[in-house]
């Protein structure tokens, strides 16, 4: 895991991109003692159209008690959250997806969580989607 970090944290530093396959948790440091961690479920989040699902994600603060602005984008077409984006106090998120009738069948869609710190340090992670008929 140490080597995670170190690479994230380089690719963080030289303005890139990095896709670690099969990690769920995603931790930026902030100014001075702080860091944030933003944790997705690893499992893809499985519905049929016309039905409801929930994702929950978690939030680690470290150095810091302020609030955490916490967003699901990037949904499957004729996916939606009832409450994209929140300010959250506490260490988990609740967002409830619901699918229309006609909502795109996809496998394994990836759908965005950013959650962002008080300094604007900024945590992304994926949720992966499948709608079913």
């Amino acid at each position: 895991m140490k080597t995670q970090l170190a690479i994230l944290s380089a690719t963080l530093i030289l303005g890139g991109s990095l896709i670690v396959t099969g990690c769920n948790r995603t931790t930026v440091q902030g100014p001075g003692n702080t860091a944030l961690t933003v944790e997705a479920p690893a499992a893809p989040v499985v519905f049929k159209r016309g039905n409801m699902q929930t994702v929950e994600v978690s939030i680690v603060r470290e150095g810091f008690s302020d609030p955490v602005k916490v967003d699901l984008t990037d949904l499957p077409r004729g996916v939606t959250a009832r409450q994209p984006a929140r300010s959250i106090e506490t260490n988990k998120a609740t967002f409830i997806l619901d699918a229309s009738d006609k909502a795109d069948l996809v496998a394994n869609h990836r759908a965005k969580v950013t959650a962002v710190g008080p300094d604007g340090a900024t945590a992304t992670q994926y949720v992966s989607i499948v709608v079913t008929e």
